[in-house]
């Protein structure tokens, strides 16, 4: 291989005319490295017989072959030449659309090689989406709709707001929705009125893109529509979220919390958290209708006062919990529920309890624990009121019968397991044998408590650390390896709100084989702020498949410089944990992060490329330059735009030409990052 690929460069070297046949010979060689010299020659003999070859070269397996080919088309030069380029460049990916564009830029020419191969790529984008949403089929036309919409240009605009006002429902939807991509926010003014359609995804979609395109003037619009409690609420909430946070929109989402369907009320609570609370006298007025008159006895639903709605009552109970401590002024009329006949408005009273985070709630909570403890540990131990047998009834004996070895090796097995749980249960007593002892429970028994009841007893049980109860801690303790994953994940989520020894308790369950306990323990640990974070962060271990409910729960952590060490080794893992890993680093903010982001970043295979890229940029370091400016090529915009904004916060002018043409990019997202990067990047080269 090597001499073959040594003899076609010393061919074009001699500059033979008959020596043409045994170079395009060449150029179907089995080797890349011979294709790759075959078309090197060609370009350097500016043979324009060739052009039609060195095309078929663009699309080799090899990416080698693909950028010798595009350099020696650059060098043949011609319209013909040129136009297989620009075909070339908009499909393909970011190794060869660099190439392409490096190779006419040695070749020179005008335009700029880039500025050139953007605009035929936008033009060529614009034409085929926009004769697709004229002529294409209906899925075809639904598609280009968002792809016309992405564009951003006001032709694209226009025709979409005509679509979304004349357009069959789907197609309406799918314009509509293609305004939101746009970015747009003189759209939202001229969409705001077809929240008024009776077609409910056609209002969906309005109510979607309202929210994407920071239309504050709708949002009163959207609040109606949030508690009316049609199947457009949850878009409605959830573009009342999307919105810039001014306090109209801060009232506006507490009147969904008060006067929402579950749902939404849940959905607001939680963003409200986040931004300080929401009044709870109406939340509170709700819970009162369900309590009877103070002081009394409960009694079954006839004491209930008129107007109660128990559907009601539990989503301002869960309203309360996701609005958390800040919702603490209503503790008094909660607790009172922890005792009520309804199991649904006792667990949604004890999960609000918890989250309340008020020592107050401790002593109650204890108590509905303890009546919890009973009824679960009755359900638990009913059917094994005694040891099991150990002697085989008459003929079940092995060997008794005759029977195949496999037969006595099962009544073997059982044998064994009699003999195991007998160790392990506890002793026969005026108790009747129920394993009174907490957590003491067999395994192959603890599924036999109902899912209501293991809820309730579950909730009570994380409540009792949220809450601080008296004895939480030993309490917690022998339940931090219950057979139910469930009572288990409570128990450690629990003990981490203790801190100091709960904190320690906590850590045990980062290790459990039950994903949904590593996750509950994760995020609880994480709520404790910089030692609980860093607990989760020293049980990292790539080599561990159970890293990901940790990576996960570390989004919400405060993160340090030191974490660098745990988490650059996960950039190496499965797709899902380095795109986490790559945006933890970028949230540490830390510089010694730059080096393992960067080789990570010039794998053309990271599945997790944006997100590095973003991380980059977060930090800012000057020696990320390169590796982000490489991916200003690639096929996907929002890799482009990513790697422009990031290029920008460097602070480094390197491939400011791909970024003055990137100003053409057909996706106005693209546009609009490169523009922010060349007025940072300019404003530096000022300000030095």
């Amino acid at each position: 291989m090597e001499e073959r690929a040594t003899a076609v460069r010393r061919l074009a070297d001699l500059g033979k005319a008959n020596d043409l046949v045994l170079i395009r010979r060449a150029a179907q060689d089995p080797a890349p490295a011979v294709r790759t010299e075959a078309a090197a020659a060609l370009g350097r003999r500016r043979e324009q017989s060739a052009v039609d070859l060195l095309a078929e070269l663009l699309r080799d397996p090899d990416e080698a072959v693909q950028a010798s080919a595009a350099r020696a088309l650059a060098e043949i030069g011609g319209e013909k030449a040129r136009a297989y380029l620009v075909v070339r460049y908009g499909q393909s990916g970011r190794s060869i659309r660099r190439a392409i564009v490096q190779a006419l830029r040695a070749a020179g020419g005008t335009p700029p090689a880039a500025e050139a191969m953007v605009s035929a790529e936008s033009a060529a984008l614009w034409d085929h989406f926009l004769k697709t949403l004229e002529q294409g089929s209906p899925a075809q036309r639904i598609s280009a709709a968002g792809e016309i919409g992405k564009s951003g240009r006001p032709e694209a605009i226009a025709q979409l707001l005509a679509l979304a006002q004349q357009a069959t429902p789907l197609l309406a939807s799918a314009a509509v929705r293609g305004l939101a991509e746009s970015g747009d926010p003189s759209a939202g003014g001229r969409l705001a009125p077809l929240l008024s359609e009776n077609e409910p995804e056609l209002r969906a979609a309005v109510c979607d893109s309202l929210g994407r395109l920071g239309d504050l003037d709708s949002a009163p619009r959207l609040e109606a529509i949030a508690i009316e409690g049609s199947s457009a609420s949850a878009f409605a909430t959830a573009a009342l979220v999307a919105l810039p946070r001014r306090p109209e929109t801060d009232r506006l989402l507490c009147e969904v919390v008060a006067r929402g369907g579950p749902l939404e009320a849940l959905a607001a609570a939680r963003e409200m958290r986040s931004r300080g609370g929401c009044p709870t006298d109406r939340l509170a007025q709700t819970l009162g209708a369900a309590l009877g008159p103070p002081g009394k006895a409960k009694r079954p639903e006839a004491s209930r006062r008129p107007g109660f709605d128990l559907p009601r009552a539990e989503s301002a109970l869960q309203a309360l919990a996701a609005l958390g401590p800040s919702a603490s002024g209503a503790l008094p009329r909660v607790l009172r529920l922890l005792e009520d006949p309804d199991p649904r408005l006792r667990l949604a009273a004890l999960a609000a309890a918890a989250q309340l985070r008020d020592r107050r709630g401790g002593h109650p909570i204890r108590t509905a624990f303890e009546a919890q403890l009973e009824t679960v540990n009755d359900l638990r131990a009913k059917w094994v009121a005694d040891r099991l047998p150990r002697e085989y009834a008459p003929g079940f004996r092995p060997g008794d019968q005759d029977g195949s070895e496999r037969d006595a090796a099962k009544l073997r097995k059982l044998a064994s397991r009699v003999r195991e749980r007998n160790a392990a249960a506890p002793p026969a007593g005026p108790s009747g044998g129920k394993a009174a002892a907490a957590g003491q429970a067999l395994p192959e028994l603890a599924e036999d408590v109902p899912q209501g009841q293991l809820d309730l007893f579950a909730a009570a049980v994380l409540g009792l650390g949220m809450a601080d109860a008296p004895d939480a801690l030993d309490s917690l303790k022998a339940f931090s390896a219950d057979p139910s994953p469930r009572v288990r994940a409570s128990a450690l989520a629990g003990a981490a709100y203790l801190g100091g020894p709960g904190l320690e308790l906590a850590k045990s369950g980062l290790a459990d084989p039950e994903a949904g306990v590593r996750s509950a323990v994760a995020q609880a640990l994480v709520a404790q702020g910089s030692p609980g974070a860093n607990a989760v962060l020293a049980d990292l271990n790539p080599q561990q498949p159970r890293s990901l409910e940790l990576l996960e729960a570390l989004q919400q952590a405060r993160l340090e410089e030191s974490a660098v060490e745990r988490l650059a080794p996960f950039l190496s893992s499965g797709a899902a944990e380095s795109a986490l890993a790559a945006q933890l680093l970028g949230k540490s903010g830390a510089k010694s992060a730059v080096p393992a982001l960067i080789k990570y970043v010039e794998d053309p295979l990271a599945p997790g490329r944006r997100q590095a890229l973003v991380a980059l940029g977060a930090i800012g370091d000057p020696r990320a330059a390169e590796a982000i400016a490489a991916d200003l090529y690639h096929d996907s915009p929002e890799i482009r735009a990513a790697a422009a904004e990031a290029l920008g916060r460097t602070g480094a002018a390197s491939e400011m030409a791909m970024l003055e043409a990137l100003r053409g990019d057909y996706y106005a997202k693209v546009r609009r990052a490169a523009q922010g990067a060349i007025e940072k990047l300019r404003s530096v080269s000022e300000a030095r």
